[in-house]
């Protein structure tokens, strides 16, 4: 914990010391909490977020998951992206496996909002871990002329991105 010590003048870093050691399963709460309470960012409670996201536990993707789809407390942008990246860190795919298809279920029912903020979510949390069966359904998905065009687009971009990532791996 003395790197957190050394990086007490920039609350930047320590947020970044925070996620990496919740993904390494080195969660402090109390930590996160007196970050909260000194950093004046006003998205220091959506960042406390973040570094539950980087957790590999079941219990902290669900709470992420319901904050994100569901209460829809995280707003589109560099918060929404820092989240989606700790979210779907590499190294816990049979955690995340499971959120790719409900992403599915529930990405063309995000209700009410801009069109760009959803479009731009739609892009954030697209899953990074993902089955060849889970893209072909992604592609019917966003080919479907029914599927709002706020979903449409960022799903057919992402899921053509991601495929050429996974060729591009071998």
């Amino acid at each position: 914990w003395a790197a957190l010590e050394a990086a007490a003048d920039d609350p930047d870093i320590a947020w970044r010391i925070l996620v990496r050691r919740a993904e390494l399963g080195d969660h402090d709460p109390a930590a996160v909490t007196a970050l909260v309470e000194r950093d004046p960012d006003p998205e220091a409670a959506i960042r406390a977020l973040t570094v539950r996201a980087a957790l590999p536990d079941a219990e902290a993707k669900e709470e992420v998951w319901q904050a994100v789809f569901t209460d829809r407390a995280v707003h589109a942008g560099l918060a929404m992206r820092r989240l989606a990246r700790c979210f779907w860190r590499p190294g816990q795919d049979e955690l995340l496996l499971p959120y790719g298809e409900r992403y599915l279920q529930q990405v063309t029912d995000l209700g009410s909002g801009g069109m760009l903020e959803l479009s731009s979510s739609v892009a954030a949390m697209y899953p990074l871990v993902a089955t060849e069966d889970f893209l072909a359904r992604a592609t019917v998905i966003a080919e479907d002329p029914a599927t709002p065009p706020y979903v449409r687009a960022p799903l057919l971009k992402e899921t053509d991105t991601l495929r050429r990532k996974l060729r591009a791996r071998g």
